[in-house]
Parts: structure tokens; C-alpha cells; sequence
């Protein structure tokens, strides 16, 4: 993975996977809001939305 990041502000610009293959894919970032709170629900699974779907937690 190649990270490239802006020197005055460190929020990434590009990111590159190379994989195995020799093939890569490329993002690039065009904008990055700092500081927008997000609420907790945001970052849970709901399993109720995905009936069927198995849920495997690896920590």
C-alpha cells in the first residue's frame, strides 16, 4: 500500500494497493471533513438489516 499524504494538513490525498498480481488500485481523496461527529449507530452491524448473514467477531 503507497500513502500519500498533504505536508501541511497529513490528511491523506491518494492511496494505492499493489497487490500480488502486479495489479494496483488507486484512490484518490478530494476531501476530508475533520471533526464531524458521527453517532455510535453508525459504526455498529444491525443484523436485523441482513437476515441470514452470519456475523463473525474476531476480537
Amino acid at each position: 500500500m503507497d500513502l500519500t499524504l498533504n505536508a501541511s494538513t497529513l490528511y491523506p490525498t491518494r492511496i494505492v494497493l499493489n497487490m500480488a498480481n502486479r495489479r494496483s488500485v488507486g484512490i484518490t481523496v478530494s476531501s476530508v471533513k475533520p471533526g464531524e461527529a458521527l453517532p455510535v449507530s453508525f459504526f455498529r452491524y444491525d443484523a436485523a438489516k441482513h437476515p441470514g448473514l452470519p456475523v463473525v467477531d474476531l476480537r
